[in-house]
């Protein structure tokens, strides 16, 4: 069972993160602004989410034996080209890489 093991364990982590997230969301985006510290812990959190993503998106890639993605935005774009996630929302979530990108290196 090539990864599936390890892509439970961090599908059960990435709704961990998403469930903290919810608890701490700030009321609007001057409160996020305001509250350094909700600011920082909502980024980390986020960088997190799209970290575990891009995880589950290179084993599902290795389980389908198809080459690693180039970079993090195609781990999702291939996901949909390959039939596993709708198109639609790999286009629509695949920009999350960027994001993520700009958290880790400000």
């Amino acid at each position: 069972m090539f990864g599936f093991e390890i892509a439970v364990s961090k599908l059960l982590k990435l709704k961990e993160y998403i469930e903290l997230l919810e608890k701490i969301k700030p009321a609007s985006f001057e409160e996020y602004m305001a509250d350094i510290k909700t600011k920082y812990t909502v980024e980390r959190i986020v960088q997190l989410i799209v970290d575990i993503a891009l995880d589950i998106n290179n084993i599902v890639l290795a389980y389908l034996r198809k080459p690693p993605a180039p970079d993090y935005f195609n781990s999702f774009i291939d996901l949909g080209l390959y039939g596993v996630l709708d198109n639609v929302f790999t286009v629509s979530i695949a920009p999350s890489t960027g994001l993520r990108n700009r958290l880790v290196h400000e």
